[in-house]
């Protein structure tokens, strides 16, 4: 009975945490986008509640883990956890490096101007 109410608990919350989730991040945007003016205390609020969703989502697992009785299913979730975290964590590695490598880097502008205009070199990539 306890492994029964150990999961319900996580299915309920992990939903819960995941509709404030995406309710944020699509209601935000939605805001944000019809009213470009805004900032200040909102707006943080805004960026917050998407994080601090995510970071609900993981306490959500790490409480089941600790209500789970039964040390196999125990095991099998942390497994699963493990292998998603270092999914993530190296394709998201991947990605951010790539970005940091292959971005276009602008050079300043030559100097010369021609009717009243600055004439720029274009942009090269660069690979450091």
């Amino acid at each position: 009975m306890q492994r029964h109410t150990a999961r319900r608990r996580y299915n309920r919350d992990i939903l819960i945490a995941s509709a404030v989730y995406g309710a944020s991040l699509i209601l935000g945007s939605f805001w944000f986008r019809d009213h470009p003016g805004n900032a200040g205390v909102l707006a943080y609020a805004a960026a917050l509640v998407p994080g601090l969703s995510i970071v609900a989502i993981f306490g959500v697992i790490g409480r089941y883990l600790v209500e789970e009785g039964d040390e196999y299913l125990r095991m099998l979730r942390i497994r699963q956890a493990l292998i998603a975290s270092a999914a993530a964590l190296g394709l998201s590695t991947v990605w951010g490096s790539s970005k940091t490598t292959a971005s276009p880097r602008t050079s300043p502008s030559s100097g010369s101007q021609s009717s009243g205009s600055r004439a720029s070199r274009p942009a090269r990539w660069s690979i450091a």
